[in-house]
């Protein structure tokens, strides 16, 4: 009863008797729902009104289809329901008129037509007055009607004072127009009452979400002990950090995640966040970081953290290390994310302490299962049912609908080679229920089981619907909803479709198993069907495709929501409409939300903007400033947006506007903004603006200053590194010093943030003695905090290494580097960015410790790597080749050597980012050549 409410939606029925209310039907249809819609949806709230008969003739009303509708859409809103009586009874049905269909799905009607009680009467009785739990319930009931001329006097006035004495309110109205006002102040109490005003967070429409799928995942799954076994003794299991469950689509992988994590909510060792991207809604890594982010803060009062949600994430990851709660983090389908940015790689994920446990879900053939295989992760494989469980499922399901198959009907689909997969299973099952034909029955079975692969079989279940409701519906409906990005409405359906409401109940309960509902807006519960429909219709119809797309950018293009900004732009892009595109994502309040809620998003439109236009600027938002403190926010953002995109000239171009802004006005000035300011100008206000942060720090405001002395510190690394300037390493030793005697007061020494610290100063020191125990100092926090070879342990032995490499010491040094590398290599895998550093310092180490063999594998490694985790080869590929063509050279292979020498330059040469290194490498390498041409002759 609660799923509704749970999901915020209200699906109200509406019934009445069809000839003496029609007015009254226009006016609640024309004025009033659309009144109440928008006000539900400035609560994020879904309303649908279901006047089945409204928009139908009388005839076409007194049918057996039409009741069984009528009931299954009662079901279908429960617990709302409003109940309007006139002057007529209505429409009394014999047990031929309603067919045994209707009558063996709904056991009540029998008796109901013993009674010889109306349509009418039969909804209000079933969906109200017989029901034991309660019910959000209105009945009106028109004044001044003459009895004499009622159908059915004496069974008019009994409903009359039944519903009267019922505990549900009921009035009297006047008119059409009276009726209306009392519908929408009873209805405008009830949003009162159930959703306070005001609209939801965009994380509380992610766990609504969330939280609906898991409620439809656990109402159709078939508990495995085995599983939940393998589960448990995962999570109980002190040294294993992941698990991964695999299988084929359709055995259930969703669902067994979501049972067993219902299940154990209320488990008091251990806390479970979950998310699953098999419920057709966003999924972008991005916005699992945000999810994950959001959940943490609010679960246990985590401090959010500034910079990327990658950084983010980890840092609060960290923080967790020190609580003495466990949390379980359950990934579901981990093949469906978006690869933006490489995302399957899963490199935005941060790394664990101790106490945080990941369960993911995939499919076997996914790069991600490649990326798990790599790690070392435990696996466990999903199996399918075996014959006496699917017998059992076949006989269960079919019973609690009053249904039963011949043994041999049973046994010949138990063996269905098709069956043994779950999903297909319950679907077949599922149309069985709908088919009302008993005779017919056997040749029903074998049309569904004639098909050799899934796809083949949802092919005739989609084919089976146009059938029955005409192929031009079926299509138009399921192409909107493929081509949309996170689902759309009933109401939105209905309106882009032009269908009638009778249609669209009629198609929506027939096909409600195949759809999610994800807080009123519907999408595909599984691939299967989103494969078959765009296989069905969209594959090789380009032209149905843009009519798709473009009725749902009609249909949204005068909204200002949050559905209207993630559908439009979406859209534009897929329709390569490069110019509406561009338009759309220069408004001022959808760069702010994706700023909020999703850079990833808003970055990828452009890049994709780019291409096609051959342009790479931003310049354009110029014009969108207004003159309000507002615009300091704007530009903030996009400050961030530059950053994403990688765009310097417009960083500097927008970071001077914000520069002078706050410089007119210094009301406005604040931290944040000169840490804004620091980072996007850089160069040589990097360091004064960095400062600046820290003046405006309010003496108490300890997180303001451990933002700003980060960067700071970053400002002076920057400036030590890359000017090689002694004296901004001093300053950047004594900024470190300062953060580690700022975060041993406020923290306590075991903290992360104070073995970052001591992480950090290990490599600032002028004494490499003093950098040395620095850099322990940080390994020993490591282990406390997170226990021994964990991957946050890799950069203080990195670190370490690095000490001993300018020292050096080059045994030693390998010994730290290698360290680095095997307590990473579990975490992130090869092919991560880290473990290019990794190998490319383990190199030289065993380049100068003469193991030339070594250090040529681990210079091959850099290349592999480099080579798969990025589209283009650049600076660092180049750099990789030249380090082996140096041990090539030494192992006097000078041909090869000189060969790879070329390669690098040529890899420079075509780097087109116009970095300083990039240069400064290509004349280095340009000399080198030259060298081994002059050894070569």
């Amino acid at each position: 009863m609660s799923n509704l409410i749970e999901n915020r939606q209200i699906r109200v029925f509406i019934s009445s008797t069809f000839q003496d209310m029609q007015d009254e039907r226009d006016y609640l249809m024309k004025r009033t729902f659309p009144k109440l819609r928008k006000l539900a949806a400035e609560r994020d709230v879904t309303l649908t009104e279901l006047d089945l008969r409204w928009g139908i003739t009388e005839e076409e009303s007194k049918s057996g289809k039409v009741v069984e509708i009528c009931l299954r859409e009662i079901e279908n809103s429960i617990p709302f329901f409003i109940g309007i009586i006139g002057n007529r009874y209505g429409w009394v049905p014999k047990k031929n008129d309603i067919g045994e269909n209707v009558t063996d799905r709904f056991k009540d009607v029998n008796g109901y037509i013993e009674r010889h009680l109306s349509v009418t009467e039969m909804e209000m009785q079933f969906g109200v007055l017989q029901r034991k739990e309660d019910m959000h319930a209105y009945f009106y009931i028109k004044e001044g009607e003459e009895k004499e001329n009622a159908d059915n006097p004496e069974m008019l006035e009994r409903l009359k004072s039944e519903v009267k004495d019922s505990k549900y309110p009921s009035s009297t109205y006047s008119s059409p127009e009276d009726l209306a006002l009392q519908v929408e102040k009873a209805f405008t109490a009830l949003l009162n009452q159930l959703f306070p005003e005001g609209s939801l967070t965009e994380h509380d429409r992610d766990r609504l979400i969330q939280n609906s799928f898991i409620r439809t995942l656990s109402s159709t799954y078939i508990r495995d002990e085995n599983a939940f076994k393998i589960l448990d003794n995962f999570v109980s299991n002190t040294t294993l950090q992941h698990l991964v469950v695999t299988g084929e689509s359709g055995l259930g992988k969703s669902a067994l995640l979501a049972n067993w994590a219902k299940s154990r909510s209320d488990n008091e060792i251990y806390s479970i966040i979950t998310y699953f991207s098999s419920n057709g809604g966003n999924q972008t890594h991005s916005h699992i970081q945000k999810y994950l982010i959001e959940e943490l803060i609010e679960r246990y009062n985590t401090k959010k953290e500034e910079g990327t949600e990658e950084v983010q994430l980890q840092k609060m990851f960290n923080q967790f290390a020190l609580r003495d709660d466990k949390l379980v983090v359950v990934l579901d389908a981990v093949n469906q994310i978006a690869d933006i940015n490489q995302a399957k790689m899963l490199n935005w994920l941060p790394i664990p302490p101790k106490n945080i446990k990941f369960i993911f879900s995939t499919l076997e053939d996914d790069i991600t299962m490649e990326v798990f295989r790599n790690r070392g992760y435990e696996f466990y494989a999903l199996n399918v049912l075996t014959e006496k469980q699917r017998i059992s499922l076949i006989e269960d399901y079919l019973k609690s609908y009053g249904k039963k198959l011949k043994p041999e009907q049973v046994k010949s689909i138990a063996n269905f080679e098709l069956c043994k997969n779950t999903l297909v299973l319950r679907t077949l099952l599922d149309e069985l229920v709908c088919f009302g034909e008993y005779e017919r029955l056997d040749d029903r079975i074998k049309y569904y089981m004639h098909g050799e692969t899934n796809a083949e079989f949802y092919d005739n279940v989609i084919t089976r619907f146009e059938n029955d409701f005409g192929e031009k519906l079926i299509r138009n409906i399921l192409g909107l909803i493929a081509v949309s990005r996170n689902g759309l409405t009933e109401e939105e359906l209905i309106e882009m479709t032009g269908t009638k409401k009778i249609e669209w109940s009629d198609f929506f309960c027939g096909f409600s198993t195949h759809l999610n509902n994800q807080s009123g807006r519907l999408v595909f519960t599984h691939t299967n069907i989103t494969k078959t429909v765009w296989t069905k219709y969209l594959k090789n119809d380009k032209e149905f495709e843009e009519y798709c797309r473009r009725t749902i950018i009609n249909h949204f293009k005068n909204d200002n929501s949050i559905a209207s900004m993630q559908e439009i732009p979406y859209n534009y892009d897929l329709l390569n409409d490069w110019d509406s595109l561009h338009d759309y994502i220069l408004i001022p309040s959808y760069l702010i939300y994706c700023m909020d809620f999703n850079e990833v998003e808003i970055g990828t439109y452009w890049r994709h903007y780019f291409e096609a236009k051959n342009i790479r600027t931003v310049s354009e938002y110029i014009s969108s400033i207004e003159s309000t403190p507002d615009k300091v926010l704007y530009l903030s953002k996009i400050l961030r947006l530059c950053k994403v995109l990688c765009l310097e000239e417009d960083k500097k171009k927008f970071g001077h506007i914000l520069y002078e802004l706050v410089k007119a006005q210094p009301e406005l000035e604040s931290p944040a903004v000169y840490r804004t300011l620091a980072d996007s100008l850089r160069g040589d206000v990097f360091i004064p603006f960095a400062l600046k942060s820290i003046e405006l720090c309010k003496q108490d405001d300890v997180e303001e200053q451990q933002l700003s002395y980060g960067i700071l510190s970053g400002a002076y690394y920057e400036k030590a590194v890359f000017q090689n300037d002694q004296e901004a390493w001093n300053s950047y030793a004594d900024i470190q010093k300062k953060r580690l005697e700022f975060g041993i007061k406020y923290y306590g020494e075991l903290h992360p943030f104070v073995q970052e610290a001591y992480r950090d100063l290990s490599l600032g020191c002028d004494d490499p003695n003093q950098g040395l125990i620095y850099a322990q100092k940080a390994i020993d926090l490591g282990i406390a905090l997170y226990g021994k070879d964990h991957p946050l342990l890799g950069r203080p032995y990195h670190y370490k290494g690095c000490i001993y490499r300018e020292l050096q010491e080059w045994d030693k040094a390998y010994e730290f580097f290698k360290k680095a590398y095997d307590v990473w290599l579990p975490a992130y895998g090869l092919y991560h960015e880290i473990m290019v550093s990794s190998c490319g310092n383990q190199g030289k180490a065993l380049l100068n410790l003469k193991r030339y063999d070594k250090a040529l594998e681990c210079y091959d490694t850099c290349i592999k790597i480099l080579s798969i985790i990025y589209e283009e080869k650049g600076y660092d590929y180049a750099i990789c080749m030249l380090n082996k063509s140096k041990v090539l050279r030494l192992m006097h292979k000078t041909k090869d050597a000189l060969d790879l020498c070329k390669e690098a330059e040529m890899v420079l040469h075509n780097d087109k980012t116009g970095q300083s290194r990039v240069l400064d490498a290509l004349i280095t390498v340009q000399d080198y050549r030259k060298q081994l041409e002059k050894s070569n002759r």
